[in-house]
């Protein structure tokens, strides 16, 4: 065997540096030199997904991925297992190496795995000394989604929360206990209220199939037009499980309906494949206390792309 260690350290970094993640991380466990000098790898451009389930947690690493227009992809497993203390451990020891932020963490919750564990999943999180860009919850409980909103600490850039496993009644959400900067996305939303949209200064809110009624929504565009809440919103979708009366969502605040023949607004939006410039026409206006203007739009509204997008 080609005794690497007695080589000088930029002989060994030079060679490491040449390494596939899988080459880096088996050579860190040789010795404590061993993984100081995996530690100064000079390139870290990892993309590292890591999902936690309730049969057998995941971590997932790739480089930089090079599918822009690909939503979700995984990259390589680094790590399976079903003991999950073991599973943390080790995850600790990899991201150490590392040294690069969670590009998604992914809870994929059933009953299998109990509040306690999920608790202790989210402590272990919060001290990691990696951020965290993006979180999906999948399939919560109630109970394991109040765990999440209430205990997890990180500041991330996106929140979305697809196929939660419950619906009415049981725990009222009022608000995030953490920071989201960017964009929240929630599909079968009727556990949303509107203290929990309220909570969030972020710039884009996307809420599927909401209980929200006229007057929350109304309440919502006061609020928006007095400048109390959600000032760095750029764009709020959000639809209804039953149609709403316009005109009762609109109530006071001075909309004017535009033609779509003749007005046309240029804005920039966000979505996760970056920022990108639209024109629309007609909609809406409402103007905010302080010069704002925001455009309502509906199904019958044009919208189309101006430019490329922005990053």
């Amino acid at each position: 065997m080609f005794p690497l260690l007695k080589l000088p350290l930029l002989c060994i970094q030079e060679v490491t540096d040449q390494w596939d993640v899988i080459e880096l991380i088996s050579f860190s466990f040789l010795s404590k030199r061993a993984k100081r000098i995996s530690k100064r790898r000079k390139r870290n451009d990892f993309n590292v997904n890591l999902k936690l389930n309730s049969c057998s947690p995941s971590l997932h690493c790739d480089y930089s991925n090079p599918l822009p227009d690909v939503r979700y992809h995984e990259g390589q497993e680094l790590i399976r297992s079903s003991d999950i203390s073991s599973f943390l451990e080790n995850t600790q020891h990899f991201m150490d190496i590392l040294n690069c932020p969670f590009e998604r963490v992914r809870f994929q919750l059933e009953p299998l795995i109990t509040n306690d564990q999920l608790i202790g999943m989210i402590n272990w999180l919060n001290g990691m000394k990696n951020d965290i860009n993006e979180v999906w919850i999948q399939s919560a409980t109630s109970q394991m989604f109040e765990s999440i909103i209430k205990r997890f600490r990180k500041r991330i850039r996106n929140l979305n929360v697809y196929e939660a496993g419950f619906q009415h009644g049981g725990i009222v959400h009022k608000r995030l206990n953490f920071e989201v900067n960017h964009i929240f996305t929630s599909t079968e939303s009727p556990w949303i209220r509107l203290d929990f949209i309220f909570s969030m200064n972020l710039e884009r809110i996307s809420a599927i199939i909401t209980n929200l009624s006229a007057k929350d929504l109304n309440l919502f565009l006061k609020s928006w037009q007095e400048g109390k809440t959600n000032q760095r919103l750029k764009r709020f979708l959000v639809t209804t499980r039953f149609d709403r009366d316009i005109k009762k969502v609109l109530k006071g605040c001075k909309a004017e309906l535009m033609d779509p023949r003749t007005t046309k607004l240029k804005v920039r939006t966000l979505d996760y494949a970056g920022y990108k410039d639209v024109w629309i026409h007609g909609g809406i206006h409402i103007k905010g206390n302080d010069g704002r203007l925001a455009v309502i739009q509906n199904h019958t509204h044009k919208e189309e792309v101006a430019e490329n997008r922005h990053f």
